[in-house]
C-alpha cells in the first residue's frame, strides 16, 4: 500500500533503552542497507528504522492474496511493534502506514512491498509434572508457565533472547527442558497444541 499516510493515532507503548549490543547490531544493519531497499535484509533494517518497530521479517516472492504461489518482483513485509507487556504485540494500520511511508522512496520501482501485521498461533502445553515432595507446588507450577511464555514471547522469547523466530518449529525436547526447572523430578506426559493442531505426546509442533 503506498497510498498518502498520516498519524491517525497517538503513540503508545514503547520499550526499555536498548543494550550497547542491540545499537551496534541496528547500526551494522543501517551500514548494509545504506538507505536503499533491495534485499531482504535492506527492507528488515529500513523498517526498524522508520518508527517503534521492534522486529520485521521480509519475505520475497509473497503476495498476502496469494499464498503459497511465488509471485515475482513481490515482497512481504512482517512487523512487530514495540510494545511492553503485551504476550502478542499487535501492528496498528497507523504504523504500517507509517513503514510504508518510509519505505516508499526507498524501495526499487520494480518492487511491489506489502507491510503486514503478523499472525499468532496460540502455543498449548500440556504436561504431567511430577514435583519434588519438598517442593512448593505452587511456585514450581508457577515458574514452569513463566519460562514457556517468556521463550515463547515475540520479543524477548526464543534461544537468543531476541524474539521467538518466525514460522519457527516448536520442539519437544526445549519445551521439556523448560519443564524440568527446580523442584521437578521428572515429567510424564507432554503434548503440544499448535493453533488448532494436537500433537502426538513427546512430538514436535
Amino acid at each position: 500500500d503506498t497510498a498518502e499516510v498520516g498519524n491517525l493515532f497517538p503513540a503508545n507503548g514503547g520499550r526499555e533503552a536498548e543494550t550497547l549490543e542491540e545499537a551496534i547490531e541496528r547500526a551494522r544493519a543501517a551500514l548494509s542497507a545504506r538507505d536503499r531497499a533491495v534485499t531482504p535484509a535492506d527492507f528488515e533494517a529500513l523498517a526498524l528504522q522508520s518508527g517503534p518497530v521492534a522486529r520485521a521479517k521480509a519475505m520475497p516472492l509473497t503476495h498476502p492474496d496469494f499464498p503459497g504461489v511465488d509471485v515475482p518482483g513481490v515482497t512481504s513485509l512482517v512487523i512487530v511493534p514495540e510494545v511492553e507487556n503485551d504476550p502478542a504485540p499487535m501492528t496498528t494500520p497507523s504504523l504500517m502506514n507509517q513503514v510504508c511511508a518510509y519505505l516508499e522512496p526507498r524501495r526499487s520501482m520494480t518492487a511491489e512491498l506489502y507491510v503486514q501485521a503478523p499472525t499468532y498461533l496460540d502455543i498449548t502445553v500440556n504436561a504431567e509434572v511430577f514435583i519434588e515432595p519438598t517442593a512448593a507446588a505452587a511456585e514450581v507450577v508457577a515458574t514452569a508457565i513463566t519460562d514457556l511464555e517468556t521463550f515463547f514471547h515475540p520479543l524477548h522469547g526464543g534461544p537468543s533472547g531476541t524474539g521467538w523466530p518466525f514460522g519457527n518449529d516448536v520442539y519437544y525436547s526445549r519445551v521439556a527442558s523448560l519443564l524440568l526447572s527446580s523442584g521437578v523430578r521428572r515429567l510424564g506426559e507432554v503434548r503440544l497444541t499448535l493453533g488448532r493442531d494436537d500433537f502426538p505426546p513427546c512430538a514436535d509442533a
